[in-house]
Protein backbone atom coordinates (compact mmCIF):
# COMPACT_ATOMS: atom_id res chain seq x y z
CA UNK A 1 0.00 0.00 0.00
CA UNK A 2 1.41 3.53 -0.65
CA UNK A 3 3.12 5.35 2.57
CA UNK A 4 1.08 8.48 3.61
CA UNK A 5 2.75 11.61 4.62
CA UNK A 6 2.54 11.83 8.47
CA UNK A 7 2.64 15.19 8.84
CA UNK A 8 -0.53 14.98 10.55
CA UNK A 9 -1.68 11.83 8.73
CA UNK A 10 -21.26 12.12 -23.15
CA UNK A 11 -25.19 8.94 -26.46
CA UNK A 12 -21.90 9.08 -28.70
CA UNK A 13 -22.93 10.66 -32.00
CA UNK A 14 -21.63 9.61 -34.99
CA UNK A 15 -19.43 12.46 -34.54
CA UNK A 16 -17.73 11.68 -32.23
CA UNK A 17 -14.09 12.28 -31.86
CA UNK A 18 -12.55 9.45 -30.55
CA UNK A 19 -9.14 11.46 -29.66
CA UNK A 20 -10.68 13.23 -26.87
CA UNK A 21 -8.52 13.04 -24.13
CA UNK A 22 -9.23 10.83 -21.64
CA UNK A 23 -8.86 13.20 -19.07
CA UNK A 24 -11.48 15.52 -20.56
CA UNK A 25 -13.93 12.97 -21.51
CA UNK A 26 -13.39 10.91 -18.23
CA UNK A 27 -13.55 7.50 -17.87
CA UNK A 28 -15.15 6.81 -14.91
CA UNK A 29 -17.64 7.99 -12.55
CA UNK A 30 -20.33 7.23 -10.96
CA UNK A 31 -23.92 5.91 -12.42
CA UNK A 32 -26.75 7.86 -13.39
CA UNK A 33 -24.72 11.36 -13.39
CA UNK A 34 -26.40 13.28 -16.11
CA UNK A 35 -25.50 16.83 -17.04
CA UNK A 36 -26.69 19.21 -19.58
CA UNK A 37 -24.12 20.32 -22.54
CA UNK A 38 -23.79 23.68 -23.93
CA UNK A 39 -27.28 25.36 -21.94
CA UNK A 40 -29.42 22.59 -22.11
CA UNK A 41 -29.50 21.94 -26.01
CA UNK A 42 -28.23 18.81 -26.09
CA UNK A 43 -26.90 15.34 -23.60
CA UNK A 44 -24.19 13.98 -23.50
CA UNK A 45 -23.99 10.18 -22.03
CA UNK A 46 -20.95 8.64 -22.97
CA UNK A 47 -20.55 4.86 -22.14
CA UNK A 48 -16.78 3.96 -22.43
CA UNK A 49 -15.92 0.92 -20.90
CA UNK A 50 -15.12 0.11 -18.47
CA UNK A 51 -16.48 2.86 -16.37
CA UNK A 52 -19.77 5.12 -16.92
CA UNK A 53 -18.19 8.13 -18.23
CA UNK A 54 -19.64 11.69 -16.21
CA UNK A 55 -21.17 14.43 -18.63
CA UNK A 56 -19.90 17.53 -18.40
CA UNK A 57 -22.07 20.55 -18.46
CA UNK A 58 -21.06 23.59 -20.52
CA UNK A 59 -23.12 27.44 -19.65
CA UNK A 60 -21.17 28.80 -22.47
CA UNK A 61 -16.20 27.76 -17.97
CA UNK A 62 12.42 34.95 0.84
CA UNK A 63 13.05 33.72 -2.59
CA UNK A 64 12.82 36.45 -5.06
CA UNK A 65 11.25 36.06 -8.68
CA UNK A 66 13.04 37.50 -11.36
CA UNK A 67 12.61 40.83 -13.26
CA UNK A 68 9.97 39.52 -15.06
CA UNK A 69 7.80 40.37 -11.77
CA UNK A 70 6.11 36.86 -12.06
CA UNK A 71 6.04 36.14 -8.50
CA UNK A 72 7.51 32.68 -9.05
CA UNK A 73 10.71 31.81 -7.95
CA UNK A 74 14.12 31.00 -10.35
CA UNK A 75 16.48 28.81 -9.71
CA UNK A 76 19.26 31.09 -7.64
CA UNK A 77 21.95 28.78 -8.80
CA UNK A 78 23.82 29.82 -12.17
CA UNK A 79 23.44 27.78 -15.63
CA UNK A 80 26.99 25.80 -15.97
CA UNK A 81 28.44 25.67 -19.06
CA UNK A 82 26.74 23.42 -21.28
CA UNK A 83 27.35 19.30 -20.85
CA UNK A 84 26.52 17.13 -23.18
CA UNK A 85 25.26 14.20 -22.69
CA UNK A 86 26.16 10.59 -22.64
CA UNK A 87 25.12 7.38 -24.01
CA UNK A 88 22.60 6.06 -21.32
CA UNK A 89 23.29 2.58 -21.03
CA UNK A 90 20.38 1.14 -18.75
CA UNK A 91 17.58 4.64 -18.51
CA UNK A 92 15.30 3.10 -16.21
CA UNK A 93 18.28 2.69 -13.17
CA UNK A 94 18.55 6.53 -12.48
CA UNK A 95 17.65 9.03 -9.91
CA UNK A 96 14.11 9.91 -11.03
CA UNK A 97 10.71 11.23 -9.74
CA UNK A 98 7.39 12.30 -10.64
CA UNK A 99 5.21 14.50 -8.53
CA UNK A 100 1.94 13.17 -9.43
CA UNK A 101 -2.20 14.75 -9.17
CA UNK A 102 -5.07 15.68 -10.18
CA UNK A 103 -3.98 19.03 -10.89
CA UNK A 104 -4.53 22.60 -8.50
CA UNK A 105 -3.83 20.20 -5.92
CA UNK A 106 -0.73 22.60 -4.19
CA UNK A 107 1.68 20.54 -6.41
CA UNK A 108 3.08 24.03 -8.49
CA UNK A 109 3.93 25.10 -4.77
CA UNK A 110 5.82 21.62 -4.15
CA UNK A 111 7.98 22.32 -7.54
CA UNK A 112 8.65 26.46 -6.43
CA UNK A 113 9.56 24.31 -2.80
CA UNK A 114 11.77 21.44 -4.81
CA UNK A 115 13.60 24.15 -7.22
CA UNK A 116 14.67 26.13 -4.66
CA UNK A 117 16.22 22.92 -2.92
CA UNK A 118 19.84 22.64 -3.58
CA UNK A 119 20.67 19.43 -5.61
CA UNK A 120 17.47 18.83 -7.65
CA UNK A 121 16.37 19.85 -10.71
CA UNK A 122 12.78 20.59 -10.42
CA UNK A 123 11.08 19.93 -14.27
CA UNK A 124 8.34 21.80 -13.89
CA UNK A 125 4.79 21.62 -16.38
CA UNK A 126 7.00 19.62 -18.82
CA UNK A 127 4.31 17.29 -20.17
CA UNK A 128 1.82 20.06 -19.66
CA UNK A 129 3.12 22.08 -21.95
CA UNK A 130 4.16 19.12 -24.70
CA UNK A 131 0.90 17.64 -25.26
CA UNK A 132 -0.87 21.42 -25.35
CA UNK A 133 -2.31 21.00 -21.79
CA UNK A 134 -3.16 17.25 -22.08
CA UNK A 135 -5.13 17.79 -25.53
CA UNK A 136 -2.35 15.70 -27.44
CA UNK A 137 -1.06 12.78 -25.09
CA UNK A 138 -0.56 9.98 -27.38
CA UNK A 139 1.51 12.39 -29.74
CA UNK A 140 3.88 12.65 -27.07
CA UNK A 141 4.20 8.93 -26.58
CA UNK A 142 4.42 7.80 -29.86
CA UNK A 143 5.09 3.43 -30.03
CA UNK A 144 8.58 2.56 -31.18
CA UNK A 145 12.01 3.87 -31.89
CA UNK A 146 11.69 7.77 -32.70
CA UNK A 147 14.94 9.81 -34.20
CA UNK A 148 16.28 12.84 -32.00
CA UNK A 149 14.93 14.98 -34.75
CA UNK A 150 11.62 13.74 -34.10
CA UNK A 151 11.76 13.71 -30.28
CA UNK A 152 12.85 17.18 -30.68
CA UNK A 153 9.85 18.40 -32.39
CA UNK A 154 7.61 17.04 -29.76
CA UNK A 155 9.70 19.39 -27.21
CA UNK A 156 10.10 22.40 -29.42
CA UNK A 157 6.50 22.06 -31.04
CA UNK A 158 5.15 25.51 -30.69
CA UNK A 159 1.47 24.29 -30.11
CA UNK A 160 -2.27 26.13 -31.24
CA UNK A 161 -3.92 26.62 -27.62
CA UNK A 162 -1.34 27.68 -24.87
CA UNK A 163 0.06 29.82 -27.92
CA UNK A 164 -3.20 31.16 -28.43
CA UNK A 165 -3.55 32.01 -24.44
CA UNK A 166 -0.40 33.84 -24.37
CA UNK A 167 -0.81 35.49 -27.56
CA UNK A 168 -4.23 37.07 -26.91
CA UNK A 169 -3.17 37.68 -22.77
CA UNK A 170 -4.50 35.10 -20.86
CA UNK A 171 -2.34 32.81 -20.37
CA UNK A 172 -2.28 30.80 -17.23
CA UNK A 173 0.23 32.19 -14.39
CA UNK A 174 2.38 29.16 -14.68
CA UNK A 175 4.25 30.29 -18.16
CA UNK A 176 6.97 31.97 -17.25
CA UNK A 177 8.27 32.97 -20.61
CA UNK A 178 8.32 36.77 -21.03
CA UNK A 179 8.64 39.06 -23.98
CA UNK A 180 11.64 40.74 -22.65
CA UNK A 181 13.49 42.67 -25.66
CA UNK A 182 16.21 40.37 -25.93
CA UNK A 183 13.99 37.33 -25.99
CA UNK A 184 14.51 34.64 -28.68
CA UNK A 185 10.08 34.17 -29.36
CA UNK A 186 7.50 36.45 -29.22
CA UNK A 187 4.26 35.92 -27.77
CA UNK A 188 2.89 37.31 -31.35
CA UNK A 189 4.35 34.00 -33.31
CA UNK A 190 4.47 31.26 -30.83
CA UNK A 191 7.01 30.04 -27.81
CA UNK A 192 8.00 26.30 -28.18
CA UNK A 193 6.26 24.14 -25.66
CA UNK A 194 9.85 23.43 -23.22
CA UNK A 195 10.23 27.56 -23.64
CA UNK A 196 6.83 27.89 -22.18
CA UNK A 197 7.25 26.92 -18.60
CA UNK A 198 10.29 24.30 -17.89
CA UNK A 199 13.33 25.88 -19.05
CA UNK A 200 12.30 29.43 -17.72
CA UNK A 201 11.26 27.88 -14.11
CA UNK A 202 15.05 26.71 -14.10
CA UNK A 203 17.05 29.73 -15.44
CA UNK A 204 16.77 32.99 -17.15
CA UNK A 205 19.58 31.65 -19.36
CA UNK A 206 16.69 29.25 -20.61
CA UNK A 207 16.91 30.88 -24.40
CA UNK A 208 20.74 30.02 -24.67
CA UNK A 209 19.92 26.58 -23.41
CA UNK A 210 17.13 25.97 -25.79
CA UNK A 211 19.71 26.57 -28.42
CA UNK A 212 22.10 24.12 -26.84
CA UNK A 213 19.54 21.31 -26.41
CA UNK A 214 18.21 21.69 -30.05
CA UNK A 215 21.66 21.33 -31.28
CA UNK A 216 22.35 18.33 -29.51
CA UNK A 217 19.40 16.44 -28.70
CA UNK A 218 18.15 16.94 -32.53
CA UNK A 219 21.49 14.70 -33.27
CA UNK A 220 20.62 11.57 -30.89
CA UNK A 221 20.33 8.28 -32.60
CA UNK A 222 16.52 6.62 -32.87
CA UNK A 223 15.35 5.13 -29.51
CA UNK A 224 11.98 4.83 -27.80
CA UNK A 225 10.12 7.76 -26.38
CA UNK A 226 11.02 6.45 -22.79
CA UNK A 227 15.11 6.25 -23.35
CA UNK A 228 14.81 10.01 -24.99
CA UNK A 229 12.48 11.53 -21.79
CA UNK A 230 15.02 9.87 -19.36
CA UNK A 231 18.44 10.95 -21.46
CA UNK A 232 16.84 14.57 -21.75
CA UNK A 233 16.04 14.79 -17.81
CA UNK A 234 19.35 13.78 -16.76
CA UNK A 235 20.76 16.10 -19.50
CA UNK A 236 19.05 19.09 -17.63
CA UNK A 237 20.24 17.59 -14.29
CA UNK A 238 23.83 17.76 -15.70
CA UNK A 239 23.57 21.32 -16.65
CA UNK A 240 22.89 22.42 -13.15
CA UNK A 241 25.27 19.87 -11.16
CA UNK A 242 22.29 18.20 -9.57
CA UNK A 243 21.87 14.30 -9.00
CA UNK A 244 18.42 14.41 -9.28
CA UNK A 245 15.45 14.98 -11.35
CA UNK A 246 11.48 15.66 -10.64
CA UNK A 247 9.28 16.41 -12.86
CA UNK A 248 5.95 17.81 -12.22
CA UNK A 249 2.60 18.25 -14.41
CA UNK A 250 -0.60 19.97 -13.67
CA UNK A 251 -2.63 17.33 -13.74
CA UNK A 252 -0.10 14.44 -14.51
CA UNK A 253 -2.53 11.79 -12.70
CA UNK A 254 -3.98 11.29 -15.99
CA UNK A 255 -0.80 10.48 -17.41
CA UNK A 256 0.26 7.98 -14.76
CA UNK A 257 -0.07 4.80 -16.35
CA UNK A 258 1.90 5.71 -19.17
CA UNK A 259 4.30 7.31 -16.52
CA UNK A 260 5.22 4.46 -14.88
CA UNK A 261 5.51 2.33 -18.46
CA UNK A 262 8.34 4.31 -19.26
CA UNK A 263 9.93 5.07 -16.21
CA UNK A 264 9.16 1.86 -13.69
CA UNK A 265 12.13 2.57 -11.25
CA UNK A 266 10.93 6.15 -10.53
CA UNK A 267 9.99 7.57 -7.46
CA UNK A 268 6.36 8.82 -7.56
CA UNK A 269 5.06 11.45 -5.21
CA UNK A 270 1.08 11.74 -5.11
CA UNK A 271 0.33 14.96 -3.75
CA UNK A 272 -3.82 14.76 -3.25
CA UNK A 273 -5.82 18.06 -1.96
CA UNK A 274 -9.21 18.03 -0.75
CA UNK A 275 -11.30 17.45 -3.73
CA UNK A 276 -13.82 20.32 -3.31
CA UNK A 277 -11.31 22.81 -2.89
CA UNK A 278 -9.42 21.22 -6.19
CA UNK A 279 -12.80 21.59 -7.55
CA UNK A 280 -13.16 25.45 -6.73
CA UNK A 281 -9.61 26.16 -8.01
CA UNK A 282 -10.05 24.29 -11.38
CA UNK A 283 -13.46 26.38 -11.95
CA UNK A 284 -11.09 29.25 -11.65
CA UNK A 285 -8.09 28.04 -13.57
CA UNK A 286 -7.41 29.46 -17.42
CA UNK A 287 -5.77 26.54 -18.38
CA UNK A 288 -8.51 23.75 -17.46
CA UNK A 289 -11.13 26.39 -18.56
CA UNK A 290 -9.19 25.62 -22.31
CA UNK A 291 -9.59 22.11 -21.62
CA UNK A 292 -12.96 22.40 -20.88
CA UNK A 293 -13.97 25.04 -23.96
CA UNK A 294 -12.17 23.16 -26.28
CA UNK A 295 -13.75 19.76 -25.36
CA UNK A 296 -16.73 21.00 -25.89
CA UNK A 297 -16.33 21.96 -29.50
CA UNK A 298 -14.90 19.16 -30.18
CA UNK A 299 -18.40 17.47 -29.09
CA UNK A 300 -19.92 19.44 -31.57
CA UNK A 301 -17.75 20.12 -34.37
CA UNK A 302 -16.45 16.65 -34.51
CA UNK A 303 -12.50 17.60 -34.72
CA UNK A 304 -10.44 20.21 -32.45
CA UNK A 305 -10.81 23.49 -34.18
CA UNK A 306 -7.42 23.98 -33.00
CA UNK A 307 -6.02 21.28 -34.89
CA UNK A 308 -8.11 21.40 -38.22
CA UNK A 309 -9.30 23.62 -40.24
CA UNK A 310 -12.76 21.28 -40.77
CA UNK A 311 -15.92 23.91 -40.07
CA UNK A 312 -18.60 21.10 -41.50
CA UNK A 313 -21.03 21.53 -37.98
CA UNK A 314 -19.77 24.93 -37.22
CA UNK A 315 -23.51 26.22 -37.57
CA UNK A 316 -24.20 23.98 -34.93
CA UNK A 317 -22.34 25.53 -32.24
CA UNK A 318 -23.91 27.10 -29.83
CA UNK A 319 -23.13 31.46 -29.77
CA UNK A 320 -21.17 31.12 -26.44
CA UNK A 321 -18.80 29.30 -27.60
CA UNK A 322 -18.16 30.70 -31.12
CA UNK A 323 -15.46 33.57 -29.61
CA UNK A 324 -13.57 30.46 -28.66
CA UNK A 325 -12.58 29.02 -32.01
CA UNK A 326 -8.58 30.03 -32.89
CA UNK A 327 -9.89 32.12 -35.87
CA UNK A 328 -12.85 34.34 -33.45
CA UNK A 329 -10.92 34.19 -30.44
CA UNK A 330 -12.20 36.35 -27.64
CA UNK A 331 -10.00 37.47 -24.98
CA UNK A 332 -12.53 39.37 -22.67
CA UNK A 333 -14.88 36.04 -22.94
CA UNK A 334 -12.83 33.62 -22.27
CA UNK A 335 -11.59 35.70 -19.49
CA UNK A 336 -14.80 36.59 -18.19
CA UNK A 337 -16.44 32.77 -18.44
CA UNK A 338 -17.55 31.83 -15.41
CA UNK A 339 -20.44 29.72 -16.62
CA UNK A 340 -19.67 26.72 -14.86
CA UNK A 341 -20.32 24.87 -12.05
CA UNK A 342 -17.74 23.74 -9.61
CA UNK A 343 -19.26 20.20 -9.27
CA UNK A 344 -18.40 19.18 -12.82
CA UNK A 345 -15.01 19.79 -11.59
CA UNK A 346 -16.31 17.69 -8.22
CA UNK A 347 -17.00 15.15 -11.36
CA UNK A 348 -13.68 15.37 -12.84
CA UNK A 349 -11.66 15.19 -9.40
CA UNK A 350 -13.43 11.49 -8.58
CA UNK A 351 -12.72 10.15 -12.20
CA UNK A 352 -9.52 10.97 -12.23
CA UNK A 353 -8.79 9.70 -8.85
CA UNK A 354 -10.34 6.67 -9.48
CA UNK A 355 -8.63 5.98 -12.85
CA UNK A 356 -5.19 6.93 -11.61
CA UNK A 357 -5.49 4.65 -8.29
CA UNK A 358 -5.64 1.85 -10.38
CA UNK A 359 -1.92 2.32 -11.48
CA UNK A 360 -0.42 3.59 -7.97
CA UNK A 361 -2.21 0.30 -6.31
CA UNK A 362 0.59 -1.52 -8.77
CA UNK A 363 3.60 0.12 -7.54
CA UNK A 364 5.91 -0.95 -4.71
CA UNK A 365 5.70 0.92 -1.67
CA UNK A 366 9.19 1.96 -1.65
CA UNK A 367 8.07 3.73 -5.17
CA UNK A 368 5.07 5.65 -3.59
CA UNK A 369 4.27 8.37 -1.13
CA UNK A 370 1.40 9.69 -0.90
CA UNK A 371 1.26 13.28 0.50
CA UNK A 372 -1.76 15.45 2.01
CA UNK A 373 -2.01 19.27 0.55
CA UNK A 374 -3.11 20.18 3.74
CA UNK A 375 -0.20 18.41 5.87
CA UNK A 376 2.11 20.98 3.58
CA UNK A 377 -0.01 23.94 4.99
CA UNK A 378 -0.28 23.22 8.59
CA UNK A 379 2.93 20.97 8.75
CA UNK A 380 5.56 22.57 6.44
CA UNK A 381 8.68 21.35 7.62
CA UNK A 382 8.10 17.86 8.99
CA UNK A 383 6.01 17.28 5.86
CA UNK A 384 8.39 18.79 3.22
CA UNK A 385 11.19 16.88 4.97
CA UNK A 386 9.29 13.83 4.69
CA UNK A 387 9.33 14.40 0.74
CA UNK A 388 13.09 14.94 0.82
CA UNK A 389 13.79 11.98 2.99
CA UNK A 390 11.68 9.84 0.29
CA UNK A 391 13.05 11.45 -2.65
CA UNK A 392 16.78 11.89 -2.05
CA UNK A 393 17.42 10.75 1.79
CA UNK A 394 20.88 11.89 1.79
CA UNK A 395 20.42 15.25 1.52
CA UNK A 396 18.26 16.27 4.03
CA UNK A 397 19.18 19.63 5.15
CA UNK A 398 16.95 21.17 7.58
CA UNK A 399 18.03 24.51 7.16
CA UNK A 400 17.25 24.14 3.57
CA UNK A 401 14.29 22.67 4.48
CA UNK A 402 13.17 25.89 6.85
CA UNK A 403 14.17 28.33 4.28
CA UNK A 404 12.35 26.62 1.95
CA UNK A 405 9.35 26.68 3.46
CA UNK A 406 8.97 30.28 3.61
CA UNK A 407 6.91 29.47 0.12
CA UNK A 408 4.41 28.22 2.25
CA UNK A 409 1.39 30.29 2.41
CA UNK A 410 -2.48 29.91 3.07
CA UNK A 411 -4.98 28.81 0.03
CA UNK A 412 -7.26 30.82 -1.50
CA UNK A 413 -9.61 28.39 -2.03
CA UNK A 414 -12.69 27.37 0.14
CA UNK A 415 -15.81 25.47 -0.58
CA UNK A 416 -17.12 26.17 2.56
CA UNK A 417 -17.78 29.77 1.89
CA UNK A 418 -20.02 28.14 -1.11
CA UNK A 419 -24.18 28.60 -0.96
CA UNK A 420 -25.60 25.40 1.04
CA UNK A 421 -27.11 23.94 -2.49
CA UNK A 422 -23.84 24.36 -4.33
CA UNK A 423 -21.96 22.63 -1.25
CA UNK A 424 -23.84 19.93 -1.16
CA UNK A 425 -23.64 19.12 -4.87
CA UNK A 426 -19.72 19.84 -4.89
CA UNK A 427 -20.19 17.61 -1.53
CA UNK A 428 -21.96 14.93 -3.96
CA UNK A 429 -19.75 14.94 -7.24
CA UNK A 430 -16.10 14.78 -4.83
CA UNK A 431 -17.98 11.00 -3.18
CA UNK A 432 -16.84 8.82 -5.37
CA UNK A 433 -13.46 10.54 -5.19
CA UNK A 434 -12.75 10.46 -1.47
CA UNK A 435 -13.88 6.49 -1.03
CA UNK A 436 -11.66 5.75 -3.45
CA UNK A 437 -9.01 7.37 -1.34
CA UNK A 438 -10.29 5.98 1.94
CA UNK A 439 -9.88 2.72 0.07
CA UNK A 440 -6.83 3.09 -1.72
CA UNK A 441 -4.74 5.09 0.74
CA UNK A 442 -3.33 4.16 4.12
Amino acid sequence: MPRISTGSTRNSTKRWNSTIPIWLAGRYSTAGIRMQLCNARRIMINTLSPGIAWSIKAHGTSINCSASGCGYPYRVRQLLPYQPSTQIKDPMNTQAAFIIGTGRCGSTLLSKMINAYAGITSVSEFFSMITDLGTMIPEAFPEGPVSGAAFWNILSGIYPKQNTMLRHGVAMKEVLYTDRPDAAFRAATGVPALLQTTLPHLTEDHDALFEALAREVSCWPSATVAVHYQQFMQTLCRQFGDVLWVERSGGSLRIVHRLYEAFPRARYVHLVRDGRNCALSMEKHLGFRMAMLSFQMIEVLGVDPYLSDDREFVDDLPDELVDFLPENFNPEAFRNYSDTQASLFGHYWSGELIQGLETLQKMPAEQLLTVSYEDLLEYPERTFRTIIEFLAPDRVDMDQIREVCRLVGRPRSDWQALPKRERELLARSCEPGFMALEANVH
